[in-house]
């Protein structure tokens, strides 16, 4: 079992760290392009979205039927919808990534137990026409939270069940939900089934903005069309009967199904201290190809263009050369870590040291460039991303290579502590560390690439590792599961729903191992699970205590606490070995004056709200 102790925070990454608390929204301080220091106000910006599979598509702007789409989240958060808690579009160095109120007076109030939770929202708000005489009160959040139980349980099962009495409202043996409670209109209490250290976070979510009463009508394909409470809404909504179901023949003038949504000022809405809203007017279109869409941007008909495949490579490294082009190419670090995984369950991986010599032996620099993301990422030197722990470790790598490039006479020196180096020189001689199997998914390229230079790295310290590939159905449904035993997984990746360290970290809790939230490094296991699973060991490294304690824990106490939890990991644990932070890009129009990433965004994305366009930008 770890011991428990408290982990030394380097200075330097907690000076940052309180600066970041305290720093404005004043730019994106590792974007690669420059902005004017003035930040003039005005003109139309026009957004294009291009889907995964080269055709974009806005089948909905409701935020309980949307499942994965970071352009139409942005937007929500940006623009349409304000909840109780919130973020600024801003990265990390800027304060992106510190939770902050925005309909609430203040950060929720936990009871000692951690499990009720106290929002006061803030008087004289109100919504946006045909709603601007409506107040925002509480019984909206709650209206909300039942609207989407009813519509989407198994995309909101993840983060709605956990309040009580959540599932049976659901399944319809309750009419109401009865772990929310509000005593008067401006104030809500939800209560918990369990600790969840990310709760908090969760009522960032849009699909937790409040509907005015009416307002929850949806359409089986469409949903609903939500209310604006932000700095825009729909152009024509004044006039758009919100009683009543919408549908391809009945929407707003501003919201063209499968091709275009139109944003204008929501005249109820005044300044807050999130959403600077330059733009007066916000068009998004449904793009084609990313080649095509990438074009429009080069061109000045889009300042925007999103989508995964964009900026595309040839687009990217033209701006890269050009000097005058890589003004208006930015980039940053994204919330998004690549890791080896390792079986703390399975010879010879379930000796730290030959975790620790495996962690010394990667070259991370050659991962880096083999992975996506590489653009703006930066090597990784702990688990959870920084964003998440608000940079606290950003200096820390406990196996810190020159150049990130590996050191075998390092890995050599621990690998001799192992049991499985018999003659101590620094090479595991033990047969159990030969023909490893290592998996990886053959749908993407870069997965056997990154495999291969695992597998050369580490034959120098006499683990020889076989490169097997798999459909991503069996990868994931028979292959990396725990019952399979698979002593190192050289691809995976983490990417959050909120910035909360709980996420990634808290998966390594006792309860999670098994389950699709557990760690696969087998950390937490039980003896009756080793059992069950036929693993020749009977006990593994445990942090559950560490975990208890976060769990515990609210804003900036419970980061240090995470980032404490991430050093003993890294330290006393060695589960992964994360190589990638990865990063994203982005390119704008020569229009845009003033760009800015929204560190918020499970994909990092442009802050809609923060992109300023040049005087006479229509």
């Amino acid at each position: 079992r770890v011991i428990l102790t408290r982990m030394r925070i380097p200075a330097r990454a907690a000076a940052l760290a309180l600066a970041a608390l305290l720093a404005g929204c004043a730019g994106d301080g590792d974007s690669e392009g420059d902005q004017t220091d003035e930040i003039p106000r005005g003109g139309t910006l026009r957004i294009g979205f291009v889907g995964a599979a080269d055709v974009g598509t806005i089948p909905t702007m409701d935020p309980a039927v949307i499942e994965f789409e970071p352009g139409m989240s942005e937007l929500h958060r940006c623009c349409l919808l304000r909840t109780l808690v919130n973020y600024r579009g801003a990265t990390t160095e800027d304060g992106g990534a510190v939770l902050r109120p925005d309909l609430a007076i203040a950060l929720p109030k936990v009871s000692e137990d951690g499990l009720a939770y106290t929002f006061r929202l803030k008087p004289d708000l109100r919504y946006a026409p045909p709603y601007e005489d409506v107040p925002i009160k509480a019984q909206d959040i709650v209206r909300a939270i039942e609207y989407a139980l009813a519509g989407r349980p198994a995309f909101l099962a993840g983060f709605l069940f956990v309040i009580e009495g959540a599932q049976e409202f659901q399944s319809g043996d309750a009419d109401t939900v009865s772990g929310l409670e509000t005593p008067d209109e401006h104030t809500l209490v939800v209560h918990v089934a369990e600790r969840v250290g990310d709760f908090a976070e969760r009522f960032s979510y849009a699909v937790t903005a409040p509907i005015p009463p009416g307002a929850d009508v949806g359409h089986p394909e469409i949903g609903r069309i939500p209310v604006s409470s932000g700095p825009y809404m729909v152009a024509g909504a004044e006039n758009f009967d919100f009683s009543r179901p919408p549908s391809k023949e009945r929407l707003p003038q501003g919201y063209v199904f499968n091709r275009r949504v139109t944003l204008v000022r929501n005249p109820a809405w005044g300044n807050d201290a999130l959403r600077a809203a330059y733009a007066d007017r916000i068009v998004v279109t449904v793009e084609g190809p990313p080649e095509k869409a990438a074009a429009k941007v080069d061109q000045g008909r889009l300042d925007v263009a999103l989508g995964q495949l964009l900026p595309t490579l040839e687009q990217r490294e033209r701006y890269r050369r050009d000097p005058e082009l890589k003004k208006r190419l930015f980039a940053h670090v994204g919330n998004t870590v690549r890791y080896i995984n390792l079986n703390v369950g399975v010879a010879p991986l379930d000796d730290i040291h030959v975790r620790k010599a495996i962690s010394l032996a990667v070259d991370k620099e050659a991962l880096r460039g083999a992975a996506r993301g590489v653009l703006g990422g930066r090597i990784a030197g702990h688990i959870a991303p920084d964003a998440m722990l608000n940079n606290l470790l950003l200096d820390y790598d406990p196996y810190e290579t020159a150049g990130g490039r590996g050191d075998v006479e390092a890995a050599r020196e621990e690998m001799s502590k192992s049991r499985y180096d018999r003659d101590h020189d620094g090479i595991c001689d033990a047969s159990v560390c030969k023909g490893l199997l290592a998996p990886v998914r053959n749908d993407e390229p870069t997965n056997a690439r990154l495999g291969e230079i695992v597998r050369d790295n580490l034959r120098p310290i006499g683990v020889e590792i076989e490169i097997r590939s798999f459909d991503p159905d069996t990868y994931f449904e028979e292959i990396i599961l725990p019952a399979s035993r698979v002593p190192l997984i050289p691809s995976l990746g983490f990417g959050p729903d909120n910035l909360n360290a709980a996420g990634i970290l808290a998966s390594f809790y006792g309860p999670s191992v098994g389950t699709p939230g557990g760690s696969l490094s087998l950390v937490g296991a039980s003896l009756r699970q080793l059992k069950e699973w036929k693993y020749p060991v009977r006990s593994v490294p445990n942090v559950d205590e560490k975990i208890a304690e976060c769990l515990r824990l609210t804003a900036g106490a419970q980061v240090q606490c995470w980032a404490e939890l991430d050093q003993l990991l890294m330290e006393k644990v060695v589960p992964y070995v994360p190589y990638l932070f990865e990063g994203a890009a982005q390119v704008v129009s020569d229009r845009v004056a003033r760009f800015t990433f929204a560190q918020s965004s499970f994909v990092l994305i442009a802050a809609f709200d923060q992109i300023a366009l040049k005087e006479g930008s229509s």
